[in-house]
């Protein structure tokens, strides 16, 4: 959708120092606006306590036209809390998040991969350089599709007790997601051993609406390669796949060739 822009509409914070008074407000009073649909609150310097956290997590669950936020080098480890990626999934109006250059953190990926499985409308991701950690690649890969081995466990233990609350929490969970456009890049994450060659793999192949895949500068080695050549045979929407600076090496590049072969 392109929409013709007014102060009604987009509101640009950018570059500033809100107090936490200060941005609070404001997340308060767009949560029930009925016009804006921007929303960017980039490079803003700056602590932020949890008053800033519940005001955003309202925002999240009230508004209803947000299509874009974007907090590009804003310090967001104060105020996306597990109660505001909670309100992210039941969001009904957002397309596009950008939380690129963060310190987001690898404590919160399998929340965000949580909301993004709850919330179908979220088409876009860019969260290049967030600090997500060396698993993030596979903590996220798992909280959008599950891990084969929670699944297997589960299914072991239902052969000789009832499951516990939180294991039927997690069977019920949604998955999936409806991502079109992925950044990921400028990252150090480990693919090393089998799990996380698989969620990698699975990232990509259970992905059936992923466009565009960025893993420039993500330390990925030979065996990234190899998981990202199985997630690309058959897939049927995958246009743009970034893979610069990395240490794929030649037998990674093979691998990744042959799932490109197999793909028309």
């Amino acid at each position: 959708e392109i929409y013709t822009l007014s102060l009604h509409d987009a509101l640009p914070i950018c570059q500033n120092r809100f107090s936490s008074s200060g941005l609070k407000d404001i997340f308060r009073k767009l949560a029930y606006s009925r016009t804006i649909r921007r929303l960017e609150v980039t490079r803003n310097e700056g602590y932020f306590d949890q008053s800033v956290a519940t005001e955003l997590t309202r925002l999240f669950e009230v508004n209803t036209s947000l299509r874009y936020c974007n907090f590009y080098m804003t310090p967001i480890d104060s105020f996306f809390t597990a109660d505001t990626l909670h309100g992210l999934s039941q969001n009904r109006s957002l397309t596009e998040l950008d939380i690129g250059y963060t310190s987001f953190g690898a404590n919160k990926v399998t929340e965000l991969g949580w909301a993004l499985a709850r919330n179908r409308n979220i088409s876009i991701l860019r969260m290049e350089k967030s600090q997500i950690g060396i698993d993030g690649l596979t903590l996220l890969s798992e909280a959008i599709f599950d891990s084969p081995g929670a699944i297997e466990a589960r299914a072991k233990a239902k052969l000789v007790r009832e499951l516990n609350a939180q294991e039927i929490n997690e069977e019920l969970r949604p998955r999936g997601c409806s991502l079109e456009i992925v950044n990921l890049s400028q990252h150090s994450s480990q693919v090393e051993t089998p799990r996380q060659v698989l969620a990698l793999e699975r990232l990509v192949s259970l992905s059936q609406s992923l466009v565009e895949l960025n893993l420039s500068r993500c330390s990925l080695g030979v065996l990234a390669g190899d998981a990202l050549g199985r997630g690309l045979k058959g897939h049927k929407t995958l246009l743009r796949l970034l893979v610069s600076g990395n240490q794929l090496d030649e037998h990674g590049i093979k691998k990744m060739c042959k799932g490109l072969n197999e793909n028309s």
